[in-house]
């Protein structure tokens, strides 16, 4: 879902950049506007990139805490 994130906004940016050549000034201010929602969803973009790894590894990490009390449900005890 993410990659498809990254491609929508490589998209947005061709056409904004084509559209920043043939804008009037007032268009322009709309232009620049939209940049700086693409900056934002890039940020955002990130963060759940960043967030998703970190899941992963507490699901990792916890799945091996769960296969190792699999093994030897009471480690302690031996």
């Amino acid at each position: 879902a993410l990659k498809s994130v990254e491609e929508a906004v490589i998209k947005l940016e061709k056409l904004l950049q084509e559209l920043h050549v043939s804008s009037s000034s007032s268009g322009k201010e709309h232009l620049k506007a939209a940049c700086s929602d693409l900056e934002k969803i890039r940020k955002l973009k990130k963060e759940a990139e960043f967030l998703e790894a970190s899941f992963r590894a507490k699901a990792d990490s916890l799945q091996e805490v769960h296969n190792i009390l699999h093994i030897q449900p009471y480690p302690f005890l031996q």
